[in-house]
């Protein structure tokens, strides 16, 4: 007499049954089941626009600006549209194009030659959930692969295919989306890109949010940091580290603001730069040189707002 398995209820054989090709049969079905509702990982940091690091909305956005983190715009120039966060809850992507206007657009993922390598060869599947469509295709990544070009027609008539106009290995990977507005004046709006092993769609299973923070962090950082000042700098050199997540390579410190408690801004007379001695973490270093006329005074508060940038061009 068969007995079951605890967790997947899968039949043991017993003696009698030793040659019921039924029984091996019946437990690779329910197997196979149970795999199958197992969401894969997604190959995508960020696939679901989690992350905004950088603001949450952008007005005509610049060619090559990157709005959700690891994700930028391309267009033509001559569009009109704002692109937003929908929920800063969930994530996902809006892109709402100004009334009239029907210019297509671009958005892209680049990845490193690292991640590009994971990938060549296998069996793929790009999965896109758009104005509640779920659209799937099956791909490989072929040697050289440079890009997966994705379109979105005003008709909603979708197509997915492997590029590799550059043979290069040493050249990034990049997802390219292209996609119209239905109507002119309309919204477009993405819950997630996904791309996994595998040829078929597993589902998809969001990431925690300081998961895909991290992960993001490699590219792009945004730093608000305060402190109490425990000496006056005036006439003096002042220069204070800070430990920061590390950085993928070198990466570019963008001072945004600089005020002290009074609203007093010092923006102008503070530098900063990134090192990197660390497989772990990074030190961020801000100094200012010695001025009689811009400096710190002891036991008044300050606050720096900041962008380090490392992303991929």
């Amino acid at each position: 007499m068969s007995t079951v398995t605890e967790r997947l209820g899968l039949q043991i054989q017993g003696e009698e049954e030793a040659y019921d090709i039924g029984i091996p049969n019946e437990n690779f079905k329910k197997i196979d089941r149970v795999m199958g509702e197992i969401p894969r990982r997604n190959l995508l940091v960020n696939g679901d626009f989690q992350v905004w690091q950088r603001g949450t909305v952008f007005n005509n956005p610049p060619v090559w600006q990157y709005f959700a983190d690891r994700w930028r715009v391309y267009h033509n120039g001559d569009v009109d549209l704002t692109v937003s966060q929908i929920d800063q809850n969930v994530g996902g992507m809006s892109i709402k194009w100004a009334d009239g206007q029907n210019a297509g657009i671009n958005i892209q993922y680049l990845a490193l030659v690292d991640e590009k390598v994971k990938l060549l060869g296998r069996n793929l599947t790009l999965t896109v959930k758009i104005d509640g469509l779920l659209i799937e295709r099956p791909i490989t990544m072929v040697r050289g692969g440079a890009y997966i070009h994705i379109g979105m027609s005003a008709a909603n008539a979708y197509s997915c295919q492997v590029e590799n106009p550059l043979l290069e290995e040493e050249s990034p990977f990049v997802i390219i989306f292209e996609l119209e507005p239905k109507v002119a004046g309309g919204t477009r709006k993405i819950e997630f890109i996904k791309l996994e092993y595998g040829n078929y769609y597993s589902g998809f299973e969001p990431r925690p949010y300081y998961e895909e923070l991290r992960d993001c962090s490699l590219y792009f950082q945004h730093h608000e940091i305060e402190w109490r000042q425990e000496y006056t700098t005036q006439n003096l050199y002042w220069t204070r580290p800070f430990i920061i997540p590390l950085l993928r390579n070198t990466a570019t410190v963008t001072i945004k603001s600089f005020v002290d408690d009074s609203g007093t801004s010092l923006m102008p007379y503070v530098l900063g730069n990134v090192i990197q001695t660390s497989t772990s973490t990074a030190t961020l270093r801000l100094w200012m040189h010695a001025r009689s006329d811009a400096f710190l005074t002891q036991g008044k508060s300050y606050e720096i707002k900041l962008d380090i940038d490392a992303s991929l061009c």
